[in-house]
């Protein structure tokens, strides 16, 4: 009976121990391609917001990075997320040395279609190019931003968050 009672443990422990050393081999492989394919899709969105940046490097977190032109810093871009109406918002924020915006991307968001989705539209976007953390309100509590027509939930989520991101930088000098 003993021998029953091995031999599929033996069995499985094998099986798991080769699963394990499989996903190892294949993580090794890939985790490079990975990484470099992560960096060409975050230079693909700051060239968008920075079309004459040279080169980028992380900032204090994560998702923070500085924007660099013939070895100097011309300013940064950071991801940040709202809690939109359908889901998050992930936007790419980008900022001049002086903290203003120098432009906004959505990244992602699951907004209504046709009504919160439209945050990803040129016209609302636009909006925010120049604005400080004092512009950074609806025009409807004294700021430079128009809401989107039946869309307030998403258009407050992304005002909201710039206005924080904006305020933050504020908090520690107002540059970058």
């Amino acid at each position: 009976m003993t021998n029953t009672l091995r031999s599929p443990i033996f069995v499985l422990t094998f099986i798991v121990t080769l699963a394990v050393l499989l996903l190892t081999a294949v993580d090794l492989i890939t985790r490079e391609r990975i990484v470099a394919a992560e960096i060409a899709r975050i230079r693909a969105q700051l060239v968008e917001l920075f079309p004459e940046m040279d080169a980028f490097e992380t900032g204090n977190h994560p998702s923070e990075w500085r924007i660099i032109k013939n070895g100097s810093r011309v300013g940064q871009a950071s991801r940040i997320i709202a809690a939109g109406y359908g889901g998050p918002i992930v936007m790419l924020l980008g900022i001049e040395l002086d903290g203003t915006v120098r432009g906004l991307r959505i990244i992602s968001q699951q907004e209504t279609p046709g009504l919160g989705s439209r945050i990803v539209e040129l016209s609302f976007l636009s909006r925010f190019a120049g604005i400080s953390a004092q512009d950074a309100l609806l025009s409807r509590h004294g700021g430079a931003i128009d809401a989107i027509t039946s869309a307030t939930v998403s258009s407050s989520a992304v005002v909201d968050s710039v206005r924080e991101t904006l305020r933050d930088l504020e908090l520690v000098g107002g540059r970058i």
